[in-house]
């Protein structure tokens, strides 16, 4: 019996979330609404969202620069970095990226443990632009 109220409960939820016009797996709206019209006018391109860094020696430190252009019709604005781990550190502009413009991000990784490696920075953005990832690589040597 507590399955069947558990299993009606969360169909419900989904069933309400999706009434309104959300994704309740990704909080991004699944409808067209006239009066949101951000996610269609907003949008970020870049020259390269991943990077190869080759070889790079141990205990290093190395710079990565990723561009982005705000391709939409409307400033955009970089509310936050994540990042994947505390051997990088980031640097973005506080500014509003007018449409058309680009800006830099700098990336700073500090290459302590050997062989290879994966990492990422999640970019948040102002409302009407998705969150996006861009990547780094390569592989620690002496």
């Amino acid at each position: 019996m507590k399955k069947l109220i558990t299993i009606a409960a969360i169909i419900l939820a989904v069933s309400v979330s999706n009434v309104n016009g959300q994704s309740w797996y990704s909080g991004e709206s699944s409808g067209n609404s006239a009066g949101l019209t951000t996610a269609t006018t907003n949008k970020i391109t870049w020259e390269e969202q991943s990077k190869d860094l080759g070889r790079v020696k141990q205990y290093s430190q190395t710079e990565v620069k990723f561009v982005m252009k705000n391709s939409g019709t409307q400033a955009v604005s970089i509310i936050d970095a994540q990042k994947s781990c505390g051997c990088t550190n980031v640097e973005f502009p506080r500014k509003p990226i007018l449409p058309g413009k680009t800006a830099t991000i700098i990336v700073s990784y500090d290459a302590e443990d050997l062989g290879v490696f994966k990492k990422e920075v999640t970019m948040i953005f102002s409302e009407g632009v998705p969150k996006q990832v861009i990547y780094f690589h390569g592989e620690v040597i002496k």
